[in-house]
């Protein structure tokens, strides 16, 4: 054995040094080379998340989504033609950015749709908060009542939308990847190419 690595073990422990002295120059190389290999990856953390307030319900969105939480701006560019749960254009840090009612987004059932017309705007109360998103390569504004807290748990645990309880029944599924307690779990970018499909569509409608 190298008289170099014999000292520098011995300086290190001298009961692991006596052990060493014992190992067949193979079991010590094997030693060596899994002491020298990377360690292996931690657990995956479990996923951190937003919880927010949507008139009498709650819904949730993942932290590594969120740019920052504004309070919702008082000025708004109108769009014509423009889906009813989208407020309008907003600026935020000099970007323009779309403000979508994510409440009115989420509940716009067929039935609730057939309602609404061009003439008949939904009248809506003022919102707290803007969620500033980002997916997708897109930027967009949510609008929810408040932001209460922040949890984190592993994603196993949401019931997916196809067991959700039947108030969930005039959601948009494709903008839920779940429940989690009876709060909505959000599918952000499934949301984003979804709201972005729209408003293409309307403004060429």
């Amino acid at each position: 054995m190298n008289e170099h690595l014999a000292l520098t073990f011995v300086s290190l422990s001298r009961s692991q040094a006596q052990v060493f002295e014992q190992l067949s120059d193979e079991d010590f190389w094997h030693y060596a080379t899994e002491a020298a290999s990377p360690p292996r990856s931690l657990p995956r953390l479990a996923d951190e998340y937003l919880v927010c307030k949507l008139g009498i319900r709650y819904c949730m969105l993942p932290l590594t989504s969120l740019v920052e939480v504004v309070p919702s701006p008082h000025q708004l560019t109108l769009l014509p033609s423009a889906p009813h749960w989208m407020l309008g254009l907003t600026t935020w840090k000099s970007e323009v950015i779309a403000e979508i009612d994510l409440e009115a987004y989420l509940w716009s059932s067929v039935e609730f749709m057939n309602k609404i017309t061009a003439s008949t705007p939904i009248q809506r109360p003022p919102a707290d908060l803007l969620l500033v998103v980002h997916a997708q390569g897109v930027t967009i504004g949510l609008v929810v009542t408040a932001a209460n807290t922040t949890v984190r748990f592993d994603s196993e645990y949401i019931v997916p939308f196809e067991l959700a309880p039947d108030w969930c029944l005039a959601l948009r599924p494709e903008g839920i990847r779940g429940v989690l307690d009876d709060v909505l779990v959000l599918n952000i970018p499934a949301i984003f190419d979804d709201v972005v499909r729209q408003i293409k569509e309307q403004s060429l409608s």
